[in-house]
């Protein structure tokens, strides 16, 4: 698989989880986003990206992994037929 970049989202309580991430390893603020009731930040974490923000009860967990591939199609297929639980279609996203 080639992996163009990857992500490791993290949903907690965000205030709580933003300070702590920020403030105590010192990890720079990529960019903030989404609106005041339901924030989110991106902070570098060497070569990738932490992601702090939603809610810690959303379906699927509190920790999830995003990885940016080439031909999401051919990995899905790959990945499919490999005997991977697939729990959502790819889809192209921004």
């Amino acid at each position: 698989m080639e992996v163009l970049s990857s992500r490791i989202l993290l949903r907690r309580r965000f205030g709580r989880s933003r300070s702590c991430y920020r403030d105590i390893p010192g990890l720079a603020i990529y960019r903030e986003f989404g609106p005041a009731e339901h924030p989110g930040v991106v902070l570098f974490l060497g070569q990738g990206l932490l992601e702090v923000s939603g809610s810690h009860d959303e379906p699927g967990g509190p920790l999830r992994l995003w990885l940016q591939v080439r031909d999401v199609r051919a990995e899905y297929g790959r990945l499919r037929a490999a005997g991977a639980t697939v729990l959502r279609e790819p889809r192209r996203e921004s």
